[in-house]
């Protein structure tokens, strides 16, 4: 089993970077260009407040530099705590076990971002740790690129 974390301070409002990361705008600006996640169209942060937990909201093809399908992922959140935190486990190809984390606190300069992820993949899991490294920092650098 993997572990990883990512913080970020943004200078942005909590509630401006909850709808961000709830968007298919802002999910996939933090991808590019490494990926693409396909059938997040209806997803917002007013339309998550209506889910059910642990039923899967989007079927999502990953989309290696945005054409190549490379994994699927049945996006499930199983916590939610609207415009501060989500808990995602989502079944993929790739995985044993997927989980995400994200919180979204207010701090002295704005707003403190932060994902935990764990997983098992069913590739080598040390290889899948640099990926999922690479991507997740490439999120955050994107989340400070959009908010200062």
């Amino acid at each position: 089993m993997v572990r990883l974390t990512f913080k970020s301070t943004l200078n942005a409002k909590p509630e401006d970077v909850w709808a961000w990361a709830l968007s298919e705008k802002g999910i996939n600006s933090e991808l590019r260009p490494l990926l693409k996640m396909t059938a997040l169209s209806s997803m917002t942060a007013e339309t998550a407040n209506e889910l059910t937990l642990g039923q899967p909201i989007a079927h999502s093809w990953l989309m290696l530099f945005g054409i190549i399908p490379i994994d699927r992922s049945e996006l499930t959140f199983v916590e939610f705590e609207s415009g501060k935190r989500f808990l995602e486990q989502s079944p993929m190809f790739s995985m044993k076990q997927w989980q995400h984390e994200r919180v979204i606190l207010p701090a002295e300069s704005g707003t403190v971002i932060t994902d935990t992820l764990l997983f098992d993949s069913l590739l080598w899991n040390p290889l899948s740790k640099i990926m999922v490294s690479v991507l997740f920092r490439n999120r955050h650098k994107k989340l400070k690129a959009h908010f200062g």
